[in-house]
């Protein structure tokens, strides 16, 4: 499919009339709150989390927790 016909595909579609649950407004709102408190990651860091297993952001703790150097 061509970005032109998927483009005319969207356009065509119809629109979702559905409401959102509690549920799903709940989390839309979570997610609004991490975007306010910057909570939030870019690109890069995702896709080098999802290659690597290894978040950029991590807490040092939670490394050495993992590799169980936190253990007296």
């Amino acid at each position: 499919m061509t970005a032109r016909a998927f483009s005319k595909h969207l356009m065509e579609a119809p629109e979702d009339d559905e409401s959102l649950s509690e549920e799903g407004k709940r989390l839309l709102g979570e997610g609004y709150e991490d975007l306010d408190a910057g909570r939030v990651h870019t690109l890069e860091e995702v896709a080098r989390e999802v290659v690597t297993g290894c978040s950029s952001v991590e807490r040092p703790e939670a490394r050495q927790a993992a590799r169980g150097k936190g253990d007296d």
